[in-house]
């Protein structure tokens, strides 16, 4: 189950979050950085330095002429929002001055540029050209910290899978992905899967898998992407989504000229050396030829109107992995273990033959005198011969090493289409397209089991299918001057499909797949649970948000709301382990069927030296020998049940549909307080509406006595209390319908989630003196913040956790099975495999004891959002040569993230009622005297044992 440590005591619930979002929702919106734009703004003033109000400046965006303006406050300042990044033309002019211009301002995403102008006196026809510096990209509104990625950058920058976000980790205060524990591209201390993708203002962030910063519903191809940005730490009001970091892509768009390109990538293994193992086996380097190819089009449909980008990319890689597989040797196919003595002599036993075993080897080592089980002696003729003595034991098991296909084949294509209705209102829409059909490995035929396969040959026989899409409408406009509106829509449909064979009779009259002996002993087609499960998910997330900028004197103010919904349809045929939707029947031993000392030889000891078994191999003879004979375990399958607990038939699948709701609330000011000094504040409301059944195939536990819901804290609670009296807490737990609760959502809403921000941005200007040389004239900013976020619940703590409680995916097993004449049952001797029977059951079902469960998993009804708190303080300073250098400062603290817990853990503060000592106490006294090297025999008794 999941639990999770509270140190923050929430605020109350309260009823106005309806009227709060009809509210919001009727207002238009802002985005300084909300939908993937920049804001522009600064202040006009005369030589002498003094303010002018009333000035007209005009923003030009080059690529489209589309043109904006504003005019200077009476503080002789401006500024445009919503300024889709690209190269821009500034021209600032008023009455008796000579008029100034910027002439190609490159902007960037989410940033702010800080573009002040000296008007010159003369007329106003008369044009001073000004060359801005370094000193325009210093971030004087807010406190959040990030690089923007261009898309030269992307496109120069090495990326062997070519795609944008994978450079998410040349951020600053990101984890790289694979070294050390848990690193998972990590943002400023947040959690990995807290890092949140906005492209094009539509949140594409992949909400089922977010394991690592990078992990998007929807590819982006360095090709596609005009530039990223990441705000690492203390971003705006506007980013509620999660606690981790905030990244910002926006993908290219046409102009009034026709451009575009045309790529290959290629590698191929010509010139690659084999590997050492190869060339020690005799095996070729396997194919590896990857083709990566593409072309951009853009350009204008009607001029300074109405423009269009299309890409399309194709890869083609069929490339080759090697698999090993464990198989038998030539022995085992004989029916004959090997193994060591206490001299170091192999051993052989013929198991149909052989008297060597029981304590006196004098015992047969079959008391039936079978030996090898026809029904295995069938199925080894699909293993072909070992070729890897570097794996398996050497003298029961060899590897089987060969390549298996892992080719990809994958097809991109997206179109953006961008219409200016007039000056002050545009639209964009784009639709994306993907395909990836990939071959899968893990799961592969080796013995020619399956059609038009052939014995010896490994052929991946699962596949790996994504198939997403993509759409974004939007309309934006200026209603007034001073009023900005964005409103947007988007789709994103995740969709992955692992399909895998699942297991079947592998020998002709069998009626039960067969693992001979687990991980010892593979499968020609494999079986083992997780190699041959498959799992899909359908997940569609439609977007809404709307935003507003009001720009009141020197206030920037900004509202708006987004409205997140999911609906998910989950499929698996497994419970990750101890179960599938596949009957197989376990030949092995060690959980309900034991081999007896007279079936095995003696143990190696003392006198006994010869004809033994070392002591290390004693599991190893009883897994084997149980494999040979064929000697069923257990015989399991995971059944699945309909909403009311009606058994399915046997091989349905578990399924079902989920909808998951997300709402954003957020109210901000940027108070220019003096051109030099800015200060930021707003809230941010998010509500998470945990996953709703829309099947009811959930299943919760319960106390089976009173049927009152468990509850992880209070559960643990009154486990400890018992604990400390040297009593035992031990309900039994059954497991309901969540509907028969009154519930449809497995975790409770929390409605506590308000995250403030603020920040300050301080822009001096010092002349001459120490200050002067250190700070320069308005070169440097100082900028602080701090702000409260909440983490993102994670979809597999909301669907595919609350799947695997028993109930609705029971395993269910003969276990141990005898035959007529109480026996271990021998499959095919002994008739077909005995069946386990699905029952309707009254709830709650509670599980069989023992094992008839391995694991159980829950998330928390009480489950609530992990909260962060971060501060930071940094400065930025322009250098000469065109350089910015940033130094800071950045704190995050975590509170109330959740945790995996086990309710069937013991508590090792476990008290003895008679001495009172406790578990951990006689376990330190105890290890205390082992360390200190007295004999076990000699330590001293603790009351506790």
């Amino acid at each position: 189950m999941k639990s999770q440590q509270r140190r923050y005591r929430g605020m109350r619930a309260t009823s106005v979050a309806l009227p709060l979002f009809i509210l919001l929702l009727s207002l238009p919106s802002w985005a300084v950085q909300t939908t993937g734009t920049a804001t522009v703004l600064g202040t006009v003033m005369d030589p002498t330095g003094a303010v002018i109000p009333g000035a007209r400046v005009e923003l030009t965006d080059l690529a489209t002429n589309q043109s904006r303006t504003q005019v200077t406050n009476a503080n002789g300042q401006y500024i445009f929002v919503n300024v889709l990044p690209g190269t821009y033309k500034i021209t600032a002019s008023a009455s008796g001055f000579r008029q100034a211009l910027v002439s190609a301002l490159k902007i960037e995403v989410a940033k702010a540029y800080t573009v002040d102008f000296t008007l010159e006196v003369g007329a106003v026809a008369e044009v001073v050209e000004v060359t801005p510096g370094a000193g325009v990209e210093l971030q004087t509104v807010n406190a959040t910290v990030g690089n923007v990625i261009r898309s030269d950058y992307l496109l120069r920058l090495p990326l062997i899978d070519r795609q944008a976000n994978s450079l998410f980790q040349l951020q600053p205060m990101v984890s790289p992905l694979g070294y050390g524990f848990n690193a998972s591209g990590a943002v400023a201390g947040a959690r990995g899967d807290q890092a949140t993708w906005m492209v094009d203002g539509i949140d594409v962030t992949q909400g089922k898998f977010p394991d690592t910063g990078d992990a998007t519903s929807f590819p982006l191809p360095a090709e596609s992407i005009e530039e990223f940005r990441a705000g690492v730490t203390n971003v705006d009001a506007f980013f509620g989504r999660s606690a981790g970091g905030q990244f910002v892509a926006v993908r290219k768009r046409g102009g009034n000229t026709l451009h575009g390109s045309a790529y290959w990538y290629h590698q191929n293994d010509n010139l690659n050396a084999n590997t050492w193992t190869r060339n020690r086996l005799g095996q070729p380097d396997p194919e590896l030829k990857d083709h990566r190819f593409g072309f951009t089009v853009g350009g204008p449909i009607r001029r300074d109107k109405t423009f269009f980008f299309f890409h399309y990319e194709g890869r083609r890689f069929p490339s080759q992995q090697d698999i090993v597989r464990i198989v038998p040797t030539e022995t085992m196919r004989q029916g004959i273990l090997r193994f060591r003595d206490g001299t170091g002599r192999i051993v052989e036993y013929p198991l149909a033959t052989s008297t060597l075993c029981g304590p006196n080897n004098n015992s047969p080592c079959d008391p039936r005198g079978l030996g090898l089980n026809p029904v295995i002696k069938a199925l080894f003729a699909f293993y072909p011969p070992g070729n890897d003595p570097s794996t398996g034991d050497g003298l029961n098991t060899i590897g089987f090493r060969a390549p298996a296909s892992a080719a990809q084949r994958t097809e991109y294509a997206w179109l953006r289409l961008d219409h200016h209705f007039t000056a002050n209102w545009r639209f964009e829409g784009s639709f994306g397209w993907h395909r990836n059909l990939a071959d899968a490995p893990l799961q592969v035929d080796i013995g020619g089991l399956l059609r038009g396969n052939i014995l010896g040959q490994a052929k991946s026989v699962r596949s790996d299918r994504q198939f997403p899409r993509n759409i974004v409408a939007a309309l934006t406009g200026n209603i007034r001057p001073n009023l900005t509106n964005d409103l947007r829509f988007g789709f994103t449909r995740f969709y992955f499909w692992r399909q895998a064979i699942p297991p079947f009779p592998q020998v002709t009259g069998t009626n039960v797949a067969l693992d001979l002996a687990a991980t010892l002993l593979d499968e020609p087609v494999d079986v083992f649970v997780q190699r041959s499960r498959s799992q899909g998910d359908n997940q569609n997330l439609y977007q809404f948000s709307d935003n507003l900028t009001w720009i009141k004197g020197s206030h920037t103010l900004q509202f708006g709301a987004t409205a997140r919904i999911i609906n998910h349809y989950h499929m698996r045929e497994d419970k990750v382990v101890g179960g599938m939707s596949a009957l197989i029947a376990l030949l092995d031993a060690g959980t309900f069927f034991t081999v007896p000392a007279e079936w095995r030889p003696p143990t190696c000891g003392g006198a006994i030296q010869t004809n033994c078994l070392q002591p290390a191999d004693i599991s190893r003879w009883n897994r084997f020998y149980a494999a040979l004979l064929g000697i069923i375990d257990n015989v399991s399958i995971m059944m699945t049940r309909d909403a009311d607990f009606t058994p399915l038939p046997f091989g349905t699948p578990l399924m079902n549909k989920f909808r998951y709701q997300a709402w954003d609330f957020y109210a901000s000011d940027v108070w220019r307080v003096r051109p030099s000094l800015t200060l930021s504040y707003g809230l941010n409301y998010q509500i998470q509406v945990p996953t709703k059944t829309l099947d009811g195939r959930i299943a919760v536990a319960v106390d089976a006595t009173t049927k009152q819901l468990i509850l992880p804290k209070a559960y643990l609670e009154a486990k400890r209390q018992a604990a400390l009296r040297g009593a035992i807490f031990n309900p039994t737990i059954g497991y309901m319908p969540i509907r028969m609760l009154g519930r449809e959502k497995t975790v409770d809403t929390d409605w506590n989630n308000i995250g403030p921000r603020v920040a300050i941005a301080w822009h001096p200007h010092f002349e001459g003196g120490l200050l002067g040389r250190l700070f320069g004239a308005r070169k440097t900013v100082f900028r602080g913040g701090y702000s409260l976020t909440f983490d993102r619940l994670n979809l597999v703590q909301l669907v595919s956790i609350p799947m695997l409680a028993a109930g609705f995916g029971q395993t269910i097993s003969v276990q141990g099975p005898k035959n007529a004449r109480g026996e271990p049952f021998r499959i095919g001797v002994d008739g077909p495999a005995p069946l386990p029977r699905a029952e309707r059951v009254t709830p709650p079902l509670i599980p069989a004891v023992p094992f008839s469960e391995l694991f159980s998993f829950q998330a928390d009804p009480k489950l609530r959002p992990g909260m962060m708190h971060s501060v930071n303080f940094t400065i930025q300073r322009e250098l000469p040569g065109n350089t910015l250098l940033e130094l800071g400062y950045v704190g995050r603290w975590g509170r109330n993230l959740p945790q995996s817990v086990n309710l069937n853990s013991v508590p090792y503060f476990m008290k003895d009622p008679v001495s009172g000592q406790t578990f951990a106490q006689a376990y330190d006294l105890l290890a205390a005297q082992l360390r200190a090297g007295v004999a076990a025999g000699a330590v001293t008794p603790q009351p506790w044992f």
